[in-house]
């Protein structure tokens, strides 16, 4: 980069605001108000921040996001909401979700509720196997895979939401 800046006759920014990067935050959002001063500070900087909820209901963010607390999620959501509004406007919201057996019938209630929090866009992700389950069970749970028993439902919740099915 410096001597691509040198030939194009740049000085060098490497600080965080610098105009020459896109910069994203992937979270859980557990942390957010609790380091409000540090998410204020990079907001100005980022094209968008991406929280990860994976469920649409407290029931069901408990049961996949173990220790999870779906209250101060929603919470943080909306302090961050007010803080893109106030200082980076063109700082996108967006909502993380991963689609699995446990949570595909949410997807409908997960669109309303990205509306009230004023989500800018919901990314629908597959699963991956990270070696959190044994084979048999993530097949189970893969819903997403087009040979699983329950695709074809899947399939008419996303289109009954309104929503497109993303390949990621």
């Amino acid at each position: 980069m410096k001597k691509l800046n040198k030939r194009l006759g740049k000085k060098e920014d490497n600080s965080v605001h610098s105009k020459n990067f896109n910069h994203s935050i992937q979270t859980n959002g557990s942390y957010l108000q609790k380091k409000s001063q540090l998410v204020t500070d990079l907001l100005p900087s980022l094209q968008n921040v991406r929280v990860s909820f994976d469920a649409a209901s407290a029931d069901t963010y408990h049961q996949i996001r173990v220790n999870g607390q779906w209250d101060q999620l929603l919470e943080n959501v909306r302090w961050l909401r007010k803080q893109i509004d106030q200082v980076a406007p063109k700082c996108e919201l967006q909502a993380d979700y991963v689609v699995q057996l446990g949570n595909y019938k949410e997807i409908p209630a997960f669109v309303e509720l990205c509306k009230e929090l004023g989500i800018d866009h919901i990314n629908w992700q597959k699963m991956w196997n990270w070696g959190t389950w044994n084979q048999e069970i993530f097949l189970q749970n893969n819903i997403y895979d087009s040979t699983h028993p329950k695709y074809p439902e899947l399939v008419e919740i996303f289109k009954k939401s309104g929503q497109r099915m993303s390949l990621s």
